[in-house]
């Protein structure tokens, strides 16, 4: 399972991932409603029409208005007046908004769990995903950082050569407690985000916490009520959505190019090795703590596979390697622990349907690595006129890696073609980086972005896996 950290590290320098142009979340099997297309669209493009009112040539226009009253209805919140108050009323909210937003300097961000240990034993996705796109953008600073100490978070903006007025914290309060802080960036284990970001929840500020929320679904709930009941913004990091060629292949289903959708299956490799795990995550072999692949894995790849609600769904899991060594691979493969015992499934089936469509889903992940000459993850979606295919070294598509491939057959023709993906501004980023930076650009465009209660929907399909799991229910 350390296997997806070790590609990451391994694809941190390669630079030419593709990007697919389109703008919009859509639903790979799950076609909303023309109105909801349209409220989509008017979201997401900086369309205008002819209109001004008497506020003057600094109001803009009445489409960025319908665009605000859109906006504030999708995203949960209440609206400023009632739905039968005046036009008036309307322009007057939305001209607040407009000022904010147009005169909203950039977007200070308290950053958690960027260690400055030379030892560190961890992830390193901090410094891999978020830091790129921070010191990239001129949106964002990073204004703070949050460690288990002070003198950890001063160490960290040494070592990576932040401002000399970043602010160094060494208690989730005193960040909380900072009126320069606009965004919360929580990037630590598993099991220590809900206590890292309770008290900034607390305080109303936006929190975006990497996925899963906390290590179980109780503990989301939690998150997501609390969050509620302060009206604070979320933003959960499940990024495959955005990734290029995800938007691509939702693009082509949507456009009818291989008709109706009868099946979707995947099969993936978690690319790990069988007998051993990392020192860095021996955690993953730890159920109690939530980061292992029946969290991390299992909930990227739904992400990815169907970014909407199935109307039915059930799984099977085992645990084939019950025991593994834990090694050190920076020290010559090392082994620090013998025979630890693993409390995680490893091989995992999942089917279901989608709510719309009724399109038949299957996901297959397995522990260790794919036979020689086979793709890591394959992915294979039947229309009616034809097939798409996925297939890549990685199983991540949330990270992604250049070599994934997407192929096109169409009946009619009876031709295979690969097809391209779009390029954007971020494929100059390491690779971890470039999907956490549209999912950024997401939230700072006012587009469609995950939010805790998403994310409490994703730990509500897996705790249903652990349910199963450990009532020995096998799928029929």
């Amino acid at each position: 399972m350390a296997s997806f950290f070790c590609e990451v590290r391994n694809l941190n320098h390669q630079y030419d991932n593709e990007q697919d142009a389109d703008n919009g979340h859509q639903w790979l099997f799950n076609n909303d409603d023309d109105e909801q297309a349209v409220v989509h669209e008017e979201e997401n493009n900086d369309i205008v029409m002819g209109w001004r009112g008497c506020m003057g040539s600094a109001y803009y226009y009445m489409l960025p208005l319908y665009k605000y009253i859109a906006n504030v209805n999708r995203q949960g919140r209440d609206l400023l007046t009632p739905i039968g108050a005046s036009a008036a009323s309307y322009t007057l909210a939305y001209v607040s908004y407009t000022y904010s937003k147009s005169e909203m300097s950039t977007i200070r961000v308290g950053l958690i769990g960027l260690s400055g240990a030379a030892d560190y034993k961890g992830t390193a996705w901090a410094p891999n995903a978020h830091l790129p796109f921070l010191q990239r953008s001129e949106h964002f600073t990073i204004a703070a950082l949050l460690n288990t100490s002070v003198e950890s978070a001063q160490a960290a903006i040494e070592k990576y050569s932040l401002p000399k007025d970043t602010k160094a914290y060494g208690d989730p309060q005193d960040l909380a407690n900072d009126p320069d802080i606009d965004l919360v960036v929580c990037v630590v284990r598993v099991d220590r985000h809900f206590q890292t970001v309770r008290p900034s929840l607390e305080a109303g500020k936006i929190v975006f916490v990497e996925w899963p929320l906390d290590r179980n679904l109780e503990v989301a709930r939690e998150m997501a009520a609390l969050a509620a009941a302060h009206d604070a913004k979320t933003i959960v990091g499940l990024q495959a959505c955005y990734a290029p060629v995800v938007r691509k292949l939702r693009q082509l289903v949507h456009e009818g190019a291989v008709g109706r959708i009868l099946s979707s299956s995947l099969l993936g490799s978690c690319g790990n090795e069988v007998a051993s795990e990392s020192k860095n995550v021996r955690y993953f072999l730890d159920r109690t703590v939530g980061g292992n692949l029946m969290s991390i894995h299992v909930g990227h790849t739904l992400e990815a596979v169907n970014s909407g609600e199935f109307k039915a769904f059930t799984s099977s899991c085992a645990i084939s390697r019950p025991e593994l060594d834990i090694v050190d691979y920076a020290d010559g493969r090392r082994v620090v622990e013998k025979s630890v015992r693993n409390t995680v499934p490893d091989q995992i089936l999942m089917h279901g349907t989608t709510k719309t469509s009724d399109a038949f889903v299957s996901i297959n992940l397995y522990a260790g690595k794919e036979m020689p000459g086979l793709p890591r993850l394959d992915w294979r979606i039947q229309g009616e006129k034809g097939w798409l295919r996925v297939t890549s070294p990685m199983l991540f598509l949330n990270v992604g890696t250049p070599e994934t491939k997407l192929e096109l057959y169409r009946s009619e023709s009876g031709q295979v073609e690969e097809v391209k993906v779009d390029k954007d501004e971020w494929d100059t980023l390491p690779i971890p980086a470039q999907n956490i930076a549209r999912l950024y650009e997401a939230y700072r465009k006012g587009e469609w972005y995950p939010t805790f209660d998403w994310a409490v929907r994703r730990h509500e399909l897996i705790d249903g896996m652990w349910k199963r799991f450990d009532q020995g229910i096998q799928m029929r």
